[in-house]
């Protein structure tokens, strides 16, 4: 399916159907000249490139998109954990010639630079879909081979009777573990369970705790709840170079994913491992950024022949030093709340204006500056999430 292109047009005519247009043999996304650009594309990635190249005002809430259909949403209070599922039936765009020609005519050298990335993941992918798949082997030996011994990491396969169902048992055992371990800790953690298919992994069960939406964008229980229902938040990006980052590292570890032989894919495929760790600068709604170390483990969850993998993803998010993010953004608000008392208790002084009281602002509101933190209300952001709402 070709230029899977997110249609955002408010009035649609009676041809188009909930931003499809009718084909002859079934629906196509469309997308008319001058309206939004966003790619859904192979590896369950969303390419925004008008955000890409509007740089006078940036702001991304990433959520749900409007090309995948929720199947059902649980929240589970007492983890403070929400569940969200996915109809698997959807296909991705596999040909990224458009946004990678998109980015190049920017002239822009991060773009430029994450053109670069992407053709490359595109080279990786074009490859694995021209590649001749496995030659099947004798199903009835391998079924009485089944009989004499249980199933090792290997022989999760088609050929042994494998498929989605038992793949989704073992990540149920996963994530059960994990939202225990978790339990009582303040640490943000997601996980996400991709389905293969023949040349992609489309995303099945997503979670996540919900204290980045308490924390982070500053919502209440029944914002929480009322907001989830509709069209669940997971990240904010208010900066384009973290977006362009989080697209650039995106791209490279699913190449590097996919790019892997069996003999290193395997090791995956014993349990979950350590895949990856990056710094992210994560941004509140009144644009404080706090510095949180990112995690990914992976879990392979089958060995199949003749298409894409079951793969279990697991992120964690962990403070940098001894503080919580949610410490480190209560001290902020409080410290924030203590500046503004000041500077009005200082205009109501007669002396306000003088050397002492001016001092006394500058030396506070530098030691912030000084430890990258900025506490300037961006009212953007949070009126973009209230949309939602």
């Amino acid at each position: 399916m070709d230029n899977q292109i997110l249609e955002k047009k408010k009035r649609i005519k009676k041809k188009y159907i909930n931003g499809f247009k009718k084909a002859r043999y079934g629906y196509i996304l469309f997308q008319n000249v001058d309206q939004i650009k966003v790619f859904y594309v192979v590896g369950d990635i969303d390419i925004d490139v008008d955000q890409l190249l509007n740089r006078d005002y940036f702001n991304i809430c990433v959520s749900i998109n409007q090309f995948i259909k929720v199947t059902s949403i649980v929240r589970t209070k007492e983890l403070d954990v929400m569940d969200i599922f996915f109809d698997t039936n959807m296909q991705r765009q596999g040909d990224l010639s458009a946004p990678i020609r998109m980015l190049r005519d920017s002239h822009q050298s991060d773009l430029n630079n994450l053109a670069d990335v992407i053709e490359e993941y595109h080279q990786t992918i074009q490859k694995i879909m021209k590649e001749p798949k496995d030659s099947k082997i004798n199903i009835n030996e391998q079924q009485q081979n089944d009989d004499q011994k249980s199933l090792s990491e290997l022989d999760c396969d088609e050929f042994h009777g494998w498929n989605f169902e038992k793949s989704l048992e073992k990540a149920q055992k996963v994530v059960h573990d994990l939202k225990m371990e978790m339990k009582n800790q303040s640490h943000h953690y997601s996980y996400i369970l991709f389905k293969g298919t023949k040349y992609d992994q489309v995303k099945y069960w997503f979670g996540q705790k919900l204290d980045f939406q308490r924390n982070f964008f500053c919502l209440n229980e029944n914002q929480i709840d009322f907001l989830n229902l509709r069209k669940p938040l997971i990240f904010n990006y208010k900066f384009l170079y973290q977006y362009i980052q989080f697209l650039r590292f995106r791209f490279q570890r699913l190449k590097m994913i996919f790019s892997q032989g069996n003999s290193e894919r395997n090791h995956f495929r014993k349990g979950l491992s350590f895949l990856f760790e990056s710094q992210v600068d994560a941004v509140s709604v009144d644009n404080f950024i706090v510095k949180l170390k990112f995690q990914e483990y992976l879990y392979i969850l089958s060995n199949y022949k003749n298409k894409q993998d079951d793969v279990l993803l697991v992120q964690k998010v962990l403070p940098i030093g001894n503080q919580s993010a949610q410490d480190v953004l209560k001290g902020l608000r409080n410290l924030k709340m203590y500046l503004n008392e000041e500077e009005y208790n200082s205009k109501k002084n007669p002396f306000y204006g003088g050397q002492i009281y001016t001092d006394i602002i500058y030396e506070a509101q530098s030691e912030i500056f000084k430890e990258k933190f900025y506490s300037m209300v961006d009212s953007n952001i949070y009126h973009s999430i209230l949309e939602n709402l």
